[in-house]
């Protein structure tokens, strides 16, 4: 039987189970036995060219055809449609615009190749510079990597993937920059070393206003950026707000540094524990965060205990 692991959201219909056990031996036997057992999730489960409001994963592939095959003990999972779709069977204008966006991506291409080319002959540090802005780009937008998907996984879809990256990136971070500071500033207890900027109300404030943005955008920073390149033209719009939004602090930034941000304290975890405490309370505290998403993750069944096969594995 295929045991299927329902999303957090989907739960009330289920009756609070995390997972269903179906058998089933074709794809539509699957999307059936669901129904016919929760008849509320038939607008989410639907196969062909029209399908739901969810998409169906077998063992890690997108289940499309109703006579695609089911194999026993096999792990399903259903996932909403968060951003779009594509039906089982492109169209031609699918495929027209396929092709035309081909077409651009390779012009695109051949231009960034051109400005690698000139900066190279006018400062080979400009060419460094825009090799290295070009692969973290490529890297951040086919990872999808993002605040605000980190946060929306985690909390609509209890997949905590994005999440555990940032949370890596972070400890990383923290290791790298101490070793900057511990090597401009051996004894912390001297004073400040690097841009550490008072903590207080207006911190909380910033990130409030922050994440608000970001679910306004649909994106964060890094994520409006490159679905920009993807021709999102809601991410336009963002950029020139995250532009205006910059341009009227600085003009009101004299004001608040000195009657509101420099009032409150400053913290800089090496100066108050030392330099070794300081790093290791960091990376606990990442830790602590890493167990408590795995935790999260493992109530919808995205993250189980290992256990014996019933029956052995075959060749």
């Amino acid at each position: 039987m295929a045991r299927v692991t329902i999303p957090g959201f989907l739960r009330s219909i289920t009756g609070g189970r995390t997972h269903v056990d179906v058998r089933a031996h074709r794809g539509v036997d699957l999307v059936r036995g669901l129904i016919r057992r929760f008849p509320a999730l038939a607008p989410w489960l639907q196969l062909g060219p029209a399908p739901g409001r969810a998409r169906i994963f077998v063992d890690g592939s997108e289940l499309r055809e109703a006579d695609a095959p089911v194999a026993p003990q096999a792990e399903v999972r259903v996932v909403p449609v968060v951003q779009g779709g594509a039906t089982a069977a492109p169209s031609l204008a699918v495929r027209a615009g396929l092709a035309r966006s081909t077409r651009f991506g390779l012009l695109a291409s051949l231009a960034a190749i051109l400005v690698l080319l000139l900066y190279a002959r006018l400062n080979p540090s400009l060419a460094v510079f825009w090799a290295f802005g070009l692969a973290f780009g490529f890297v951040v937008q086919r990872s999808r990597f993002c605040f605000t998907s980190a946060f929306r996984d985690l909390f609509l879809l209890q997949d905590g993937r994005l999440m555990k990256g940032v949370i890596a990136g972070l400890a990383v971070a923290a290791v790298g920059f101490t070793l900057i500071m511990y090597k401009a500033m051996p004894d912390p207890t001297q004073g400040i070393t690097g841009n550490v900027y008072p903590t207080g109300w207006h911190t909380v404030l910033g990130g409030l206003l922050f994440g608000v943005g970001m679910v306004v955008a649909g994106g964060c920073a890094s994520g409006t950026l490159y679905r920009m390149g993807e021709g999102y033209v809601a991410q336009w719009v963002a950029l020139v707000g995250m532009i205006a939004g910059s341009f009227v602090l600085a003009l009101n930034w004299e004001w608040w540094w000195p009657v509101v941000v420099s009032a409150q304290p400053k913290v800089w975890f090496p100066q108050v524990l030392g330099w070794a405490p300081a790093v290791v309370s960091t990376l606990l505290v990442l830790l602590l965060i890493y167990l408590a998403v795995t935790w999260w993750e493992s109530r919808a069944g995205g993250v189980v205990a290992w256990t014996e096969p019933e029956t052995p594995s075959q060749t």
